[in-house]
């Protein structure tokens, strides 16, 4: 067996905030017309977004973007989903590789049994989180392989990420992904009893069997993949007001304010688009779970908790997380220590509380200030930006340096 690497353990936090929805002071949202992608971008087939719901996705995986295939079987009764992941692989490195690194965020729970390189199986070491591969061979630049991961999961009845309860299923940080990714695509297939709704990341269809049902999902270009599962959902959905894109709210309980909700959702979805740019994916899907937290964000994807969606009135945790699918989800930070320049922004968006961005706007002006969302937008859609990005970006937009304090985080 070939000596292998120094395993690195891999983890995610998650943070949400509470607070009052709303504008910030000195924030006004501009008279805007019906922004369309291609209204800023000056390519826009290069970022693959089109301003049709039902085009939004291409019909074929984009060759510069690793391709995830996944077949999922969910067995209800036991809560275990068992699982093949086939990756196609670039090696776009300028060396030959030896050894794949993968996370694996479900490793508490998921037990993988094979992996293969088209039919040879491979070596394989995982501890935590963490897992190595030995491809047998070098893999040389450029070169693409197809490595196929086997694995059993048991969803635990737990409030987080991925969990459950009486109602409902949900995999929020939940499949295998290699460690170097940024971008990816995403064909997955989930099999259910027919009964069940499956809510997910992607553009969604249904194959009905004798007993089973195959949802399918295609998503691409998108950091990661998440999912829902329950006999007891209603779909509730409602356009985006620009007509462009289908927010669908998932849910199981009785009594909830289900037009506060999609309002809340349209209104804030609205202000981000106009604001910002158009939103690349044609639907969005919010989740009644049970969670710790008010709400997680993933690709097109937003699980939110069932008592607090009874309990909160202005749902600032899901207004929050409908900003972070444009400042996270659509423009990934460079590190975690970046993170608090999209945590900022979001919160300055939405109520104003954020004394570095009351101080960006009061140098720069609305106009130049809200010139700078738009190119930081266009510029860094779908790729990752640090907070040195953006600061370099708002003085050039400006047209001259800003005095800045604080900003180095």
């Amino acid at each position: 067996m070939r000596r292998f690497f120094v395993l690195l353990l891999f983890s995610f936090l998650f943070l949400s905030a509470c607070g009052q929805a709303g504008q910030p002071d000195g924030f006004e949202m501009p008279p805007l017309p019906q922004i369309s992608i291609s209204e800023f971008v000056e390519h826009p087939e290069d970022l693959i977004v089109v301003p049709a719901a039902e085009e939004t996705f291409p019909q074929e995986p984009i060759p510069m973007f690793n391709e995830y295939i996944v077949s999922l079987e969910y067995e209800p009764f036991s809560r275990v989903i068992n699982g093949i992941v086939n990756v196609r692989y670039t090696n776009r490195t300028n060396d030959y590789i030896q050894e794949l690194f993968f996370n694996v965020p479900f490793y508490r729970h998921m037990q993988i049994s094979h992996i293969f390189l088209d039919n040879d199986e491979l070596y394989f070491m995982q501890s935590g989180s963490g897992l190595i591969i030995d491809l047998l061979r070098p893999v040389y630049t450029e070169e693409t392989i197809n490595i196929h991961i086997h694995f059993d999961a048991y969803i635990p009845a737990l409030p987080i990420s991925t969990g459950a309860n009486n109602y409902a299923i949900w995999g929020g940080a939940f499949l295998p992904i290699e460690v170097s990714h940024n971008m990816l695509s995403f064909t997955v297939e989930i099999t259910t009893p027919h009964s069940y709704q499956v809510a997910g990341t992607g553009t969604k269809t249904e194959t009905y069997f004798d007993e089973l049902k195959v949802t399918a999902f295609s998503a691409f270009p998108t950091r990661d993949f998440a999912f829902a599962i329950s006999p007891y959902f209603q779909r509730s959905s409602v356009m985006s007001p620009s007509g462009l894109v289908e927010i669908n709210f998932y849910h199981y309980s009785e009594g909830l304010p289900i037009e506060h909700i999609q309002n809340v959702a349209a209104e804030t979805f609205s202000f981000f688009e106009q604001l910002v740019g158009a939103y690349p994916y044609s639907q969005l899907c919010i989740t009644e779970t049970d969670l710790w937290q008010e709400a997680l964000g993933f690709s097109a994807l937003i699980l939110i908790d069932s008592e607090y969606l009874r309990e909160s009135a202005n749902l600032y945790a899901l207004r929050s997380q409908i900003a972070r699918q444009w400042f996270s989800v659509i423009i990934g930070g460079e590190t975690q220590n970046d993170a608090w320049l999209h945590d900022n922004l979001v919160q300055f968006l939405l109520n104003g509380e954020t004394p570095l961005f009351n101080e960006l706007l009061s140098q720069m002006g609305q106009e130049n200030f809200t010139a700078l969302l738009r190119e930081y937008y266009t510029q860094f859609a779908f790729q990752i930006a640090s907070a040195d990005d953006f600061i370099n970006l708002a003085e050039e937009v400006n047209g001259a340096r800003l005095l800045l304090e604080g900003w180095n985080q």
